[in-house]
């Protein structure tokens, strides 16, 4: 006779306090709070790339988004997997793995520029864009006030075209991409108070050298590379009104953001939370920490970090409410 195998007791003991542990850790992720990496500079100069923020996820359980939120949510353009093992993947760990389990949607922070009910329409006078709420002037103190200049960054330490591509994630794949930073024209290069920019990351027109640059206090214009003579104001729009369930909002970097004014409304079932704290900040496109850190060992803690900006309160400072009279 064969005696049934059972676990040991200190083995069963581990096995569901690991269990326990997990399913603990999925609730208060899913329901109390997350941990974000700000991936671009949309929300530029009060949100940086590379800050990673703590995200009050049980506020929107309690209230209603408010106007002036800096609110987290899912990107709205994201299309799931169809299969419900990579769907759940995608929804809860989001990485993706040896290219069965692909990734999930990016996480998008955006100003909540305007609630259910209101009227947002969008104007451009003497070459500048503005925003009208319910009918008034929106002054708005925390929209980007510095141009953006292009660089380029890299990131990744494994070849794409190499063998061991294949087996690991492609966060790890090294690629070199061009991206819009925050720069002050009135500081040097070397000084610069946001990111750490090098000359030899500078994008330069290649008819003219001179360093790729776009205005923050004009209206951006689109262009139809097919037929140059058209163009187009994405700042121009309206007048809306909010549907129930909807929100309407902007990145404060405008020259810089992928928002409502290319998506339209986002749905309120997108939202992750609000951004509450910024814990720590790295001067980095690494999506992880540890990737940063990999890449820089001897500057990591001298020059990668932004100790300035470690528990850093996103609430309670004036130029982060939206301010309207009547509004």
């Amino acid at each position: 006779m064969h005696k049934n195998k059972q676990c040991s007791p200190t083995l069963c003991k581990t096995i569901i306090d690991i269990v326990f542990i997990l399913l603990i850790a999925f609730v208060v992720r899913t329901f109390v709070f997350g941990i974000y990496h700000v991936p671009t500079g949309s929300a530029e100069p009060n949100l940086l790339v590379g800050d990673r923020i703590w995200g009050n996820k049980m506020v929107y359980m309690m209230q209603k988004p408010q106007r002036g939120d800096q609110a987290m949510f899912s990107d709205p353009e994201f299309v799931y997997s169809t299969n419900s093992l990579q769907k759940m993947w995608q929804k809860y760990v989001g990485i993706s793995l040896f290219g069965v389990l692909p990734a999930g949607p990016n996480n998008w922070v955006k100003r909540v520029i305007a609630v259910p009910g209101d009227t947002i329409e969008g104007r451009v006078e003497e070459g500048r864009a503005v925003l009208y709420l319910n009918g008034e002037h929106l002054e708005e103190s925390y929209v980007n006030p510095y141009p953006l200049l292009r660089v380029r960054k890299n990131t990744g330490f494994v070849s794409p075209h190499s063998f061991f591509a294949r087996i690991v994630p492609s966060i790890l794949h090294s690629k070199t991409k061009e991206v819009m930073y925050t720069v002050d024209l009135s500081i040097p290069l070397a000084d610069q108070p946001y990111y750490a920019i090098t000359p030899d990351e500078v994008v330069t027109d290649k008819w003219v050298g001179t360093p790729i640059m776009e205005p923050a206090d004009k209206a951006w214009y689109l262009f139809d590379r097919t037929h140059p003579e058209k163009h187009y104001t994405v700042d121009e729009f309206g007048p809306f009104t909010v549907p129930e369930g909807k929100l309407w909002v902007q990145g404060d970097s405008r020259h810089n953001s992928h928002d409502s004014r290319f998506v339209g409304f986002v749905d309120q079932e997108l939202l992750l939370g609000r951004a509450s704290v910024i814990l720590f900040s790295l001067d980095s496109e690494e999506p992880f920490w540890f990737l940063a850190l990999l890449q820089n060992p001897i500057t990591f803690f001298t020059n990668i970090i932004r100790w300035n900006r470690v528990l850093k309160p996103l609430w309670g400072i004036p130029d982060l409410r939206l301010e309207s009279k009547g509004v």
